[in-house]
Parts: structure tokens; sequence; C-alpha cells
């Protein structure tokens, strides 16, 4: 679905690239891309006409609330002779709640908004001349050059339970090696409300500002908004219910033979579930037809589509290790196992021994690791693979679009952790990957539809690179130690670059290259106190993340711009701490 606060920033698309080929981003006149938000706290409360509850009262600046109550033990006991015992239960259950504004369509002017068909933007086609538009609880009609845009309040209820006990009976068959067995019981519950869609027709500027809309047609007078400046009242409005038991049955051994370090471990995991959601039938909430927002309602109509799900699948791990001396060793791993289905993803929308398979998750992977005074590297590579990954696109209003698909990854790389301390004091300190990944075990056509021409498009996407992953990133940080008789002070100095990555499995839309400096000054005084001076982004560099995740493909229209989340811009901050 998407995080619970989605902070999507307007800039321009590519239009032309550098000398290594990635592209120029400009940004949006106007709109302050590393600091701005479109709405801030305290902007007045939504009301949404929702589900069989009535009406929803909420707060934009109340984005997400988690309210959680949980009480644990854990017993350990050793019973001699080589034996011990370990059990450990949880009992937690509470409210998560997201209720967030999730990007849509892309901007554009409010002229072109009304009376264009512009499927980038999302616009209307209405009447030429036909409309007024004022803002919301007053400030007068609204410059037909302001740009605008519709996003969605999306808010989701969710009421958790959960009930688990994990217990372990360990052996020490002989000196160096230990057999241990366990079982691992769960039970949990799950009681939604979903409201999506809820388009509101804005201002497309920081504090954005909220636009109601009428027009006249043969006499009539049509309200494409409500009086909140709400297109809609939500696309996919459903309640949910579901329940869960998950059992587990495993054995690990652990063997060590002088130098050698053997670890091998399996499961057999059963996946239990019933899910219930209730069905929609469009509704006309006020009966008016004048009333465009809420003609046609997706309202719950009291019956219930119940899905049952039922699962079992092994997974195994091997692990080796061997020192080559007491600062240095080589490492193996291999495991094979799956990731089982959740009342939201591959249980919801599907019908009882048709549900969604497993994800199959394959990993090799092998290492090296030294260190002495001078120098400290931990280096690695690895091949994985997934499968039976599953692909369910939503518009706008978060309802599903087309049948499920299923793909796979195949990533290959290397992953460097490392230092090196030339002389007293003084250390340099890198991190860094290199991922070639990309998509496979797809035999189908992934369909959208093309911003700038309005026409649907198919694409294969075997063989393109992995959304949002970039080749090479790497990270230095050299840092000095300065030794005082009060304490100690530490300066840093970090180096990030994160190379080109593109939006989604299409590969269609580029996010470019960005690379970022930080600093840091950390003072121990005495024993007790900790001063930290820090400073992140200090070029304010514009380095995009990821772009509209509702938009497939290229997210840019006709006018060139996308909306797209950026790093946070320059932020310098000050901490002091007293440790006990």
């Amino acid at each position: 679905m998407g995080p619970a606060v989605e902070r999507p920033q307007p800039v321009h698309h590519a239009d032309s690239v550098d000398s290594e080929g990635n592209p120029r981003i400009p940004l949006v006149p106007r709109f302050r891309s590393l600091d701005g938000y479109l709405l801030r706290q305290g902007t007045p409360a939504r009301s949404l006409a929702r589900l069989s509850r009535g009406r929803h009262r909420r707060q934009s600046g109340q984005w997400a609330r988690r309210q959680v109550q949980l009480f644990r033990g854990n017993f350990d006991y050793d019973l001699g002779d080589g034996w011990s015992l370990s059990d450990k239960f949880l009992v937690d259950g509470g409210d998560a709640d997201t209720n967030a504004l999730f990007s849509g369509t892309n901007p554009g002017s409010l002229n072109d908004m009304l009376y264009t068909s512009n499927a980038s933007m999302g616009a209307f086609n209405l009447p030429m001349g036909s409309a007024q538009a004022t803002y919301v609880k007053g400030g007068g009609a609204v410059d037909p050059n302001q740009s605008v845009i519709h996003q969605g309040w999306w808010h989701i209820h969710k009421h958790l339970k959960n009930l688990s006990n994990e217990f372990r009976l360990s052996k020490e068959l002989f000196e160096g090696n230990t057999l241990t067995g366990g079982v691992y019981l769960a039970h949990y519950e799950m009681d939604d409300k979903w409201a999506l869609g809820n388009q509101m027709l804005m201002t497309n500027t920081p504090h954005a500002r909220p636009i109601q809309v009428s027009y006249v047609q043969n006499g009539r007078t049509y309200y494409l908004t409500d009086g909140q400046g709400l297109l809609d009242y939500g696309g996919y409005n459903i309640a949910e219910h579901g329940n869960a038991n998950n059992k587990v049955f495993y054995l690990s051994d652990v063997w060590r033979i002088g130098r050698w370090l053997f670890d091998l471990s399996g499961r057999i995991e059963n996946q239990n579930a019933t899910n219930d959601v209730c069905n929609l039938s469009n509704v006309n909430l006020d009966g008016r037809d004048e009333t465009l927002y809420d003609n046609a309602v997706p309202v719950c109509n009291g019956t219930y589509a119940h899905t049952r799900y039922d699962k079992t699948h092994p997974s195994w791990t091997l692990g080796i290790n061997y020192e080559l001396a007491d600062n240095m060793s080589v490492y193996f791993r291999a495991n094979k196992g799956a990731h089982f289905g959740d009342f939201d993803n591959a249980i919801r929308g599907y019908t009882t021994g048709n549900t969604a398979p497993l994800q199959k998750i394959q990993n090799f992977e092998g290492g090296f690791k030294y260190q002495s005074e001078l120098i400290y590297a931990d280096i690695s590579v690895y091949h994985r693979q997934f499968n039976g990954l599953v692909y369910q696109p939503t518009d706008s209003q978060g309802v599903p679009v087309g049948q499920p698909s299923l793909y796979g990854s195949d990533s290959k790389g290397v992953n460097l952790t490392g230092s090196i301390s030339p002389f007293k004091n003084f250390k340099v300190q890198l991190v860094g990957n290199y991922l070639d990944g990309h998509y496979s075990h797809n035999n189908s056509c992934f369909l959208y539809t093309d911003l700038v021409t309005g026409s649907s498009q198919c694409i294969r996407i075997n063989g393109k690179p992995l959304q949002r992953q970039p080749k090479v990133r790497y990270a230095v940080t050299p840092s000095y130690l300065l030794p005082f008789a009060w304490g100690d002070i530490t300066a840093y100095v970090t180096f990030t670059h994160v190379g080109p990555h593109t939006q989604d499995q299409s590969a269609l839309q580029q996010l470019g290259t960005y690379s970022t400096w930080d600093f840091g000054l950390i003072a121990h005084v005495q024993d007790h106190w900790q001063i930290s001076l820090q400073g992140t982004n200090m070029t304010n560099e514009l380095g995009l993340t990821e772009s509209n995740s509702r938009i497939f493909g290229t997210a840019a229209g006709t006018d060139g711009v996308i909306l797209a989340r950026p790093l946070e811009g320059r932020e310098v901050n000050l901490q002091v701490k007293y440790l006990f």
C-alpha cells in the first residue's frame, strides 16, 4: 500500500541528461521540494462518510497512530547433564491506524484540470467556461492559472490481537555439538475498516488549500466536490475480519570441530487462516444526481466474501565457518524457504483453493572477515532468487486493477564493510554495495496507461532492473578522535553516493543519482555527558528515492512533471545526553 505518511513533491521530469547519462531533474517553481509539505500539522479535520459506522472525522496531523498493549514472559532453566529448556510467550493487541494523504495524479493548472481530458492530471473535461472554483471556507475564486492537484485522504483502522508461545529444548550431545528442537504456536486476529480514495482537489503549494467546484450544464448546477473539496467518498470502503493459526516445528544442530563451525537447521511451518471481507454495492448517498461526489459510493451491503488459506512448507539453512587464523575467517551459507500470505496480501481478493502461491526464496552467500589494528574488512558475495511475488496494481482510489500477476527476481551482489586506521586516532570507514539484480519468472505482460497519450500499453519485465535499487551505493567516513583530560571529541564527515535507479518493475521512470555530505562532532565529557552536533545533506542535494507509486511506467505527463519523494533537506541538530 505505501508508507503511513507520504511526502510527494512535484519535480520536472528529466528532459536532458548529464555527461554520465543520468537524467537532470529541475525543480518545479514555487515549491520547496526539499522541505515543502502539502499539508501541515493542524490542518482542519475532514469528515469522511464511510462504511456501516457512519461519518468519520479525521485530523490531518494524526498521520499514524499506534496504541499497543503487551505482556510477555521468558523462562530459561538448566536441567543438568547437558539439557536446557526455554519458553517465551507474548500477548499483545491494540490499534494501528493510518490516516494519510496519498499521491494520485500529477498536478496542472486549474484551467487545464477543469476543461481538458489530460489523463496525467486526472482532468475533469467539463464544458468550457461552465465551472466555478472557490477556496473552501472563504478566500474567493481560484486563479485559473493556479497549479492544483487532487490527492487521496486514505484512512485505515486496524485492531490487532496476538497470542504466541515458543518452547525449545536443547541437549549437548557431545563436546562441541548441541541439538535444539522447538515448537512455535501463534494465534492472531485482525479487524479492519478501510476507506481509500477520498480524492480532494487542492492547490499544489506548501500548506495546500482545498478547492470546491461546481458547474452548470443544460441549466442544472452540478457539484463536482462537496463543501470540503472532496471529489468522491472513496473507491475502496471495506470491512475485514481475519483470524489465523501459525504452527512451526524446528530442529537445529550446531557443531564445532577445531577451527570449523557447522550449523544446520530445518523447520516445517503451517499457516491456517480465514478472512472475511464485506461485499460492496454502489449507493447514491444523498439521493441527488447533482452531487456527483457521492452518486456511486461503494458501501458494504451486508454480505461477505469468505476465504480460507491453509498452506504448509519446509525451510532449511546450512552455515559453515572456518577460522584461517585468530583474526581471519571465511564463511558460507545456503538457505531456502518461503513467505506465507497475510490477510491483506495473497488472501484478500482471492477465493478458497485459489489463493496466491507461496513466495519462494533461495539464497547462497559466502564471505571473508579480517581484523587487525590497521584494517577491518567484511566482504561477502551472494546470489538470491525470489519467485511467486504478486503484482497487483491499484488505481488512485485504492481499488485493485486487473488480475494479479506472478513474477520473481534474480540478484547477484557484493557487500563490503571495512575500515583502515593508518595512524593513531584516525580511521576511514567504507560501506559499499554492488547489486546486479533483475526481474524474472514472468510470462505475462504488465498493462499500464501511458500518461502522455492516454492509451493502454503493455510491457514485459523479465530482465528489467530491480525497482529503486541502484547497482552501486557507497559511503566513505573519515573520522578523528581528539583526546582531552576531561574526555574526548570525535569528528567525522560522511560522503554517500547512490547510483542510477528506477521507480518500478517497468524501469521506464528514471530517478537519477545523488550524493550527500554529512558531518558530526561527538563529545564525551567525563563519565556521564555526551554532546552531539550532527548535520545531514549539508549541500541540499535533491535525491529522488521513488516517484508516484500509483502510476506504473513513466510517471510524467505532457507537462513533464512527476510526483517524487526526495531526501530531506539540510538538517543540523544538537543533542545533549546524560548517561547513567
